[in-house]
């Protein structure tokens, strides 16, 4: 069997007088159908949907249950689009010949609008120039209205030709406070922080304490994945996704009822960033030798219940890290922890 994509081995001649009588699609079972149509990449559905208007009906719902908006183009997508309840997954890209509109796109685009419109959506993934603080500001939307989103990727295009540590790319958990259901989380390009300004939105009475304690967390987060990531002094990822807040005006905590649910960790570094790896922080990150015991306590949290971590490199020829500076991994071993570390 010659290899490639199943569809494009037909031509489109071809394929008309194949199917020209009735769709093939009709002839087999539906949980058949759906097997094959699955192993198929959205390419070659599309291909199919364009033999015949049969085929065209069967794999519309298929063929729509991902987009590619940039930007730029969420007017156009509300006025020409109609199949909104089938859209699954909502790609975001920024649009390289207009970086004005994308920036207005970034801050003007309404969530409350996409979500009301694409009630089905569960997966995201945006494209962004600089930081994710624009996501913080769109507020015409509430935690209910995102509900179905369980998987969300973020991706900061910002470069600093400087060094590794990126202001321009920064994140912080609170710019996600109305994303309250997300299980999976990849970022890539960000310089890491906590928001130490952030308060939950609790009034003085404490009316709204049980509705509003987990602002500013992700309390359903299992999986996490950091591609060239960073962060500074003295925050750890603890600090960073298992955050704890003060109330505004008073002096104490917002009491943390809920265990971490992370139970798997990828980080990935290759270009400059792989000399973050030398840094305290990074070495940290495993390190649950601490003196301090409220600091030990604070990054057992992140550990508790994770069984897996995998750590990436990738050089290309020019920058390789040392063996030495990834000796201190051993320690996640000791503490019952898979550590898979892949150098390529």
């Amino acid at each position: 069997m010659s290899d490639g994509p199943i569809v494009k081995r037909i031509t489109r001649e071809s394929s008309r007088d194949f199917f020209r009588d009735e769709s093939i699609i009709s002839k087999f079972p539906r949980e058949m159908m759906e097997l094959i149509i699955d192993m198929l990449d959205i390419k070659d559905i599309i291909n199919l949907s364009m033999i015949n208007k049969i085929h065209r009906n069967k794999l519309i719902d298929k063929i729509t249950n991902l987009i590619y908006i940039k930007w730029t183009q969420f007017d156009l997508f509300y006025k020409e689009f109609n199949k909104f309840n089938n859209i699954r997954k909502i790609k975001i890209k920024r649009d390289l010949n207009d970086y004005n509109g994308t920036n207005r796109g970034e801050w003007n685009v309404s969530f409350g609008k996409l979500f009301k419109k694409c009630c089905s959506v569960e997966e995201m993934e945006i494209e962004l120039l600089n930081s994710s603080r624009c996501l913080k500001y769109k507020d015409d939307f509430n935690e209910f209205n995102s509900l179905n989103i369980r998987k969300l990727k973020l991706i900061s295009f910002s470069e600093n030709k400087e060094g590794y540590i990126n202001e321009n790319a920064l994140f912080e958990l609170p710019q996600l406070k109305r994303f309250h259901n997300i299980e999976e989380l990849e970022l890539i390009g960000f310089t890491l922080s906590k928001d130490e300004y952030f308060y939950p939105d609790i009034k003085e009475d404490f009316e709204n304490y049980e509705e509003r304690k987990f602002d500013g967390k992700l309390i359903k987060l299992k999986k996490l994945k950091l591609i060239n990531c960073v962060w500074e002094y003295p925050f750890s990822l603890s600090d960073i996704f298992i955050p704890e807040y003060g109330i505004r005006n008073k002096w104490n905590e917002v009491e943390d009822e809920s265990k971490s649910l992370i139970n798997e960790i990828k980080i990935e570094f290759n270009g400059k960033f792989i000399s973050f790896m030398n840094s305290e922080r990074f070495k940290n990150l495993v390190d649950t030798n601490k003196i301090n015991r409220i600091q030990f306590l604070r990054e057992k949290r992140i550990w508790d219940n994770v069984s897996k971590l995998e750590i990436k490199v990738g050089y290309d020829g020019e920058i390789k890290p040392p063996s030495r500076d990834i000796v201190h991994l051993d320690r996640i071993i000791e503490i019952g922890k898979l550590v898979e570390i892949k150098l390529w």
